[in-house]
């Protein structure tokens, strides 16, 4: 799974790459259940790029979490879902 946080460039409109070193988690959804659960803890690199080969483990949705900082609101991106 390849991914990359954005966020919003209020000067020049529109979205931007988000700054390296922020915590991202890859959070799962079994269909027909609630049962979440975050499956790796990763970090973006340059430009907000994050990269996993977590396999799932049944079909799902797979979403990207940030759960926010002192500087960056929480967001999280919309869902993909795993056949």
């Amino acid at each position: 799974m390849v991914g990359r946080l954005t966020r919003a460039d209020w000067d020049n409109g529109g979205y931007v790459g988000a700054p390296a070193g922020l915590a991202v988690g890859p959070d799962y959804v079994e269909y027909g259940t609630r049962n979440w659960q975050t499956v790796a803890e990763l970090t973006t690199v340059r430009g907000g790029a994050v990269l996993t080969s977590t396999p799932p483990r049944a079909p799902g949705q797979w979403f990207l979490i940030h759960e926010g900082t002192e500087t960056t609101s929480y967001g999280s991106s919309p869902a993909f879902d795993v056949p």
